[in-house]
């Protein structure tokens, strides 16, 4: 997401639990964490769907 589309975040971190599963947590723009997956995912697509499903295709996803 470009700033036009949601100022608030700076990023979405995708990242591996320990359990192995794909989780994500989101960051506004002063490094506060305002969302993070309830829930892991077995397979990496699914997470990213996920993160798209909430902020859009254009989230600016970095991984861990």
């Amino acid at each position: 997401m470009n700033d036009a589309q949601n100022p608030y975040i700076k990023e979405v971190k995708l990242y591996v639990d320990d359990a192995g599963e794909w989780r994500f947590t989101a960051y506004a723009r002063n490094g506060e964490a305002i969302v993070v997956s309830s829930e892991g995912y077995t397979q990496k697509d699914d997470a990213v769907s996920a993160i798209v499903g909430v902020f859009g295709p254009d989230a600016p996803i970095v991984h861990d």
